[in-house]
Parts: structure tokens; C-alpha cells; sequence
């Protein structure tokens, strides 16, 4: 039985909101990738936009695409722990998500609704 892949333009959308949702999980302390994991398993919206499917892999690939535009860091402890923070510029992407992306989601309906 063929598994048909979700629209493109859905996964972009749910890789949005996971990148926000991370980047939340790290703006008041550091965190390694399971205690990521438990705070986006306490958040409702994670079940709409599908974040449960295939969740943990899903997630070390958005933290590393994170890690890649310089939005989060990581580092080792010393119990060999990979600690994720996030940078300078994470918080500056969290800042325009409040700003920006909010009043655009907020209004989103309406603005599709018209003709």
C-alpha cells in the first residue's frame, strides 16, 4: 500500500511552527533534545500540525537545520549530554514571529476569505 506524502506547502508550514515551538522551548534555558521533546509534547498545536508523526527524528532534523542557520548552539556537558541553546539570533526570529507572523496568522482567515 503506497503512503501518500502530505502536501509540500503543509510540511513548510508545520516545519515553520516546530522551528518556533523549538526555538520557545530554548529562550528561558538550555535544553537537550528529549527535554525539547517532552515541551512539544505538552503543547496542543503539536498534534494539528502533525508533530507527533515521526516526531523524534523530525525534530533532531529541525534542530540541525536550526544549528545551520545559526538560530540555536550546541554543547557537550560533562555527562556527554548535548545541550541545545539558542542564539542572538534565534531570539531575534522569536521577536519577528511576535511581531511579524502573529498578527498575519491572527488575520489569516479573513484575508483567505476574501474575494
Amino acid at each position: 500500500m503506497k503512503v501518500s506524502k502530505p502536501p509540500r506547502m503543509r510540511e513548510e508550514f508545520r516545519h515553520i511552527i516546530m522551528k518556533l515551538i523549538i526555538l520557545k522551548a530554548l529562550a528561558k534555558n538550555k535544553e537537550y533534545s528529549y527535554g525539547i521533546l517532552k515541551y512539544m509534547g505538552r503543547i496542543p498545536l503539536s498534534e494539528k500540525v502533525g508533530c507527533e508523526r515521526n516526531m523524534k527524528s523530525t525534530v533532531y532534523n529541525i534542530i540541525a537545520s536550526l544549528e545551520g542557520d545559526g538560530m540555536v548552539r550546541s554543547m557537550e556537558s560533562k555527562n556527554r549530554r548535548k545541550y541545545y541553546a539558542i542564539t542572538r539570533k534565534g531570539r531575534e526570529a522569536l521577536k519577528d514571529a511576535d511581531t511579524v507572523l502573529i498578527p498575519i496568522f491572527r488575520n489569516l482567515k479573513s484575508i483567505l476569505e476574501r474575494q
